[in-house]
C-alpha cells in the first residue's frame, strides 16, 4: 500500500484550497460553518458535478476519455452548495418519512391478518411459509 501523502489542513486552509480551486466561498463564515458543520469531504462531493472537466482522445484507439480535474467551473459556490445540502436533508426527511409509514403500515396489516388467527399467531412457524422461519446459514 503506498504512502497517504495528504497533509491536514485546518477548516481556515481547507476553505482557501477551495477558493484556490474556483469555489466562491463568500461569505467566509458561513463556509467555515459549512465546513465544520459537513466536512471537507462532503462538500466536495456536492460539489462534484461542478468540477472542470477536460476530453481527451486517445492516439491508438480513437477513444475519447474524460479527465475530471480538481478545479471548478464558474459559478461553483460554497452559498449555493448549502442550498442543495439542505434541500437534500430535506428530501431524505420526507423519503423517510414515507419508509416510516409504509413500515408501519405493513406491520399493522401483518398483526390484523395473524390475530385474526390467534394472539400468539406470531410465534407458531406454522402460520409463515417455511423459508421464513427456516435457519439462515452462519
Amino acid at each position: 500500500m503506498g504512502d497517504y501523502t495528504k497533509t491536514w489542513l485546518s477548516v481556515d486552509e481547507q476553505a482557501t484550497k477551495l477558493a484556490d480551486r474556483g469555489v466562491d466561498v463568500e461569505p467566509r463564515e458561513h463556509t467555515l460553518a459549512l465546513l465544520r458543520g459537513i466536512g471537507y469531504y462532503r462538500l466536495t462531493g456536492y460539489l462534484y458535478p461542478f468540477r472542470d472537466s477536460e476530453k481527451h482522445t486517445d492516439g491508438a484507439d480513437g477513444k475519447t476519455r474524460v479527465e475530471v480535474l480538481s478545479t471548478y467551473r464558474p459559478g461553483a459556490s460554497a452559498k449555493h452548495i448549502a442550498r442543495v445540502i439542505d434541500f437534500d436533508r430535506q428530501l431524505r426527511l420526507h423519503v423517510l418519512d414515507g419508509v416510516e409509514r409504509i413500515e408501519v403500515a405493513v406491520r399493522m396489516r401483518i398483526g390484523y391478518v395473524l390475530g385474526r388467527r390467534s394472539p400468539l399467531a406470531h410465534l407458531d412457524p406454522d402460520n409463515f411459509l417455511p423459508a421464513f422461519t427456516a435457519s439462515v446459514p452462519d
